[in-house]
């Protein structure tokens, strides 16, 4: 053969060969891509899993907690305490009413105004 021919021969060969280098290269980094994608989902699978069990063991801990005599005892007293406040809050208010009542009544009788009596009837301003 002509070297012209082997030296076109030998380019071809060389550039058939970077082409399946580059094609075999490319579909590894696609699985590799793929195993590194799949490894990083399981990886925040685990860790939600992971979460999700603290989760679960801090409820878990905190109803033991209510099981005792001590928390029941703990949730008593608020009602109480909370209870007593209702009570507080209603009677301030009913004997607040009732010294505005007196307050008011000292005035009207300091002024002269008595609703005790009946006002007498006045003739009709327009005739």
């Amino acid at each position: 053969m002509l070297p012209e021919n082997l030296e076109n021969l030998k380019q071809r060969g060389a550039k058939l060969a970077r082409d399946f280098a580059a094609k075999s290269l490319e579909k590894r980094m696609a699985e590799v891509a793929d195993e590194v994608a799949e490894s990083e989902v399981i990886r925040q699978i685990f860790l939600l899993e992971n979460r999700i069990k603290v989760g679960f063991d801090n409820v878990e801990k905190q109803l033991h907690e209510k099981k005792t005599l001590r928390a029941w005892g703990r949730d008593i007293v608020t009602a109480f305490i909370a209870g007593l406040g209702v009570i507080l809050a209603v009677g301030l208010l009913f004997n607040g009413y009732v010294r505005f009542a007196a307050i008011n009544a000292t005035a009207e009788k300091a002024v002269g105004i008595d609703l005790e009596t009946p006002q007498r009837n006045a003739a009709p301003l327009r005739k």
